[in-house]
């Protein structure tokens, strides 16, 4: 059999192509300058030099990777467990590893039918709020807060001769984003890679080149062909999608046109295209959506009525005074009484004033507008990742599909090393020492004895395993019982503690004082 070299008495991170076997960390810096440090004091801790250690550097690294990624699924798991409530219900397209999940994050009740709440929450970092308007058509129940009638800009491009070489084209896109393609020249084949196209021998082979490259570019634009013509719709609606066409280097015959037709069905205080583009994304705050004041309809001014008292004036000998205006003078609680009376009719015999808003921007009212009318609302405004180029859906239809629903989908990723502080490092440390224990001592089982002259020894492979299978355990343990000091109920209930034995200092400290006159 081969001789394995063992552990030789330092390590080199560095000096591995591969040196963990996920490679999750291996480009974070203190990751790698704490790997050579936390291998040296594991096999130490084993005993070398006073006796080899079965194991060479690459096990310890795996180890050390393995004991972070452990660290990061016991505090995460435990930040959705704890924390679903909030998160459930909003979009899983930005991680929320270093994210602070408050009290308005989110609410409890997702997006699924929440009347008069919003279900799709970020983390703010611009709280001001923003004013927008709807318009409301008769017989319209159904809106997108969003975008109520979406214009997606386009124009056509067509050529009528081939491109020069070095001729370019720059298009931008709804969010902003700018690419410049550039012509080179033909081949034998045709080659689409990034920003460049080949001219082609015809109109037609240059019209398909740049409809490919186009279409395979970051930029959020769809790109047809037909012929020598290349159609260009945004994929995102807004005003800013009514971009310039911009072409440079030699010239060539092409017919084409700046973007045009974008537009958002909203009257928003900020740029609606903005809000809709992806880099910002919007929160509802509030929905001006009430029923009207039973005060507007107390009386008739002009009629007399609806007071219920025209008999009583009768009585008094004012009823053949015109115009028929009440003169009665009534105590304040009439008025009260008669309001009351007003609503509580509406409430049994009309349909509620009320709205569901699904996924933050399904919007549905009731009773169904009888009018047209204008609604506002109010929103703040945040930085997002989450794409906003989706295709809008009936929420009745369709539900959207990118919402944290359970523990399963919400969006954690692997931890930061260079972020966890030196008790999260403490304890990886301890759970390598405890993962190399369970490797050298299931190495070591593997020949239980050895003999020597005269006799055989034992290897300690049984100790080994025990320690290891214990101290991962005692370690977790110890993490979780950490972690469940630190939730919103076990903090809620030491805030209430402390307050109640504040209050018990004081009071001894400051006795109520008698006075005597």
């Amino acid at each position: 059999m081969a001789k394995i070299p063992i552990w030789p008495g330092s390590s080199s991170f560095a000096s591995h192509a591969n040196p963990t076997a996920f490679g999750f960390y291996d480009s974070d810096l203190d990751f790698r300058k704490d790997a050579d440090n936390v291998a040296t004091w594991c096999v130490q801790r084993l005993g070398y030099p006073l006796v080899d250690v079965e194991l060479q550097d690459i096990n310890l690294f795996s180890a050390f990777e393995e004991a972070v990624s452990e660290y990061g699924h016991q505090v995460y798991t435990f930040q959705i467990i704890n924390n679903l409530g909030r998160i459930k219900g909003t979009s899983t397209g930005s991680a929320l590893n270093q994210i602070l999940i408050d009290v308005d994050y989110g609410n409890n009740l997702g997006t699924g039918g929440t009347s008069g709440q919003s279900g799709l929450s970020y983390n703010l970092t611009d709280q001001r709020l923003f004013s927008a308007s709807l318009d409301v058509k008769k017989g319209k129940q159904k809106y997108n807060l969003l975008s109520s009638s979406p214009g997606y800009a386009s124009t056509s491009i067509t050529f009528n001769s081939t491109s020069s070489v070095s001729s370019s084209i720059t298009l931008t896109d709804t969010p902003g984003a700018s690419v410049e393609f550039v012509s080179h020249a033909s081949s034998s084949t045709y080659v689409v890679s990034g920003s460049q196209f080949e001219t082609g021998s015809t109109n037609i082979e240059t019209a398909l080149n740049f409809q490919q490259v186009v279409a395979s570019s970051s930029l959020l634009i769809n790109a047809t062909v037909s012929q020598s013509v290349v159609s260009l719709t945004q994929r995102i609606e807004g005003p800013d999608g009514n971009s310039a066409v911009t072409f440079g280097g030699p010239t060539f015959e092409v017919s084409s046109s700046n973007f045009s037709g974008g537009a958002t069905g909203l009257n928003f205080e900020q740029s609606g295209s903005a809000i809709q583009a992806g880099l910002k994304q919007i929160k509802i705050k509030k929905i001006y959506h009430y029923s009207p004041a039973a005060i507007n309809r107390y009386f008739d001014p002009y009629a007399g009525t609806g007071t219920g008292i025209q008999s009583l004036m009768q009585t008094f000998g004012f009823g053949n005074y015109s115009p028929g205006v009440n003169f009665m003078l009534m105590p304040l609680y009439f008025d009260t009484l008669k309001l009351q009376a007003i609503e509580l009719n509406d409430q049994i015999r009309k349909s509620a004033y009320h709205f569901e808003l699904n996924a933050g921007r399904y919007l549905k009212l009731f009773p169904i507008p009888t009018n047209d009318y204008k609604l506002w609302f109010d929103y703040t405004i945040a930085d997002s990742s989450i794409s906003a180029a989706t295709e809008e859906t009936d929420p009745d239809v369709e539900k959207p599909t990118n919402t944290i629903t359970d523990i399963s989908n919400a969006p954690y990723e692997k931890p930061t090393y260079a972020f966890i502080n030196e008790p999260g490092r403490q304890w990886i440390r301890k759970y390598t020492l405890a993962l190399a224990k369970e490797m050298l001592g299931g190495i070591r089982g593997k020949y239980q004895s050895l003999p020597i002259p005269g006799a055989e020894t034992t290897l300690d492979y049984s100790r080994l395993l025990s320690e290891a299978a214990n101290e991962k355990e005692a370690l977790i343990a110890q993490l979780r019982e950490d972690l469940d000091a630190t939730t919103t109920l076990r903090q809620a209930e030491r805030s209430t503690a402390e307050s109640e034995q504040t209050q018990t200092l004081l009071g001894l400290d400051n006795p109520y004082q008698i006075y005597i006159h």
